[in-house]
């Protein structure tokens, strides 16, 4: 029973996958879809869900929302803050995570099937280039 809870604790797999990550990847790299998984995850034991395999599509798709709606503010070295802005952007790095993580918690059978099927964000166009101007 116990090894059961160990393998769908939340903490355990992050871990593990980011130990998965830092075999194939760079440290930035790892920081990065580690972080957001890790956001994602502490967002859902918020929410009561303390078993991976009890996260559904709905979830995720809550967590999304969450982001675009919820406000944060920044706080600079100087102790200045201001809010920061959301924009369609938000969500891409989040959704890059998320489907990697789930991806590699199937492959390594935690989870019997992969929450983030069905949900398809496009990559948001990059923004304009200001010309330099003399």
């Amino acid at each position: 029973m116990a090894q059961a809870q160990q393998a769908t604790s939340i903490e355990w797999l992050l871990e593990g996958f980011k130990y998965e990550l830092a075999a194939t990847a760079k440290p930035k790299t790892v920081d990065y879809y580690h972080g957001h998984a890790r956001r994602f995850l502490l967002w859902a034991q918020g929410t009561d869900i303390t078993d991976i395999r009890l996260i559904t599509k709905r979830d995720i798709q809550a967590f999304f929302h969450h982001l675009m709606e919820s406000n944060e503010t920044a706080i600079g070295g100087n102790g200045s803050s201001r809010q920061i802005k959301r924009t369609d952007r938000t969500r891409w790095p989040y959704y890059r995570s998320l489907r990697r993580f789930f991806s590699w918690a199937m492959s390594d059978g935690f989870v019997d099937h992969n929450p983030m099927d069905g949900i398809v964000l496009r990559c948001p166009a990059d923004a304009p280039v200001e010309p330099y101007r003399p």
